[in-house]
């Protein structure tokens, strides 16, 4: 989960620059694995509180 949560975090970090709004491509792609990490770390997280 930590390593989910580091990327994710490089992730927002790249969502937060305003410089990458300028390409289209980089944009879809940051979204993209923004969104598939925040999913996955959400069933990590949903897995680990049920072992909880």
């Amino acid at each position: 989960m930590t390593t989910l949560e580091k990327e994710l975090a490089q992730y927002e970090a790249q969502l937060a620059d305003p410089g990458i709004y300028s390409n289209a491509a980089q944009l879809k792609d940051a979204t993209l694995k923004f969104e598939q990490v925040q999913k996955e770390l959400t069933l990590q997280t949903k897995r680990w509180e049920e072992l909880v």
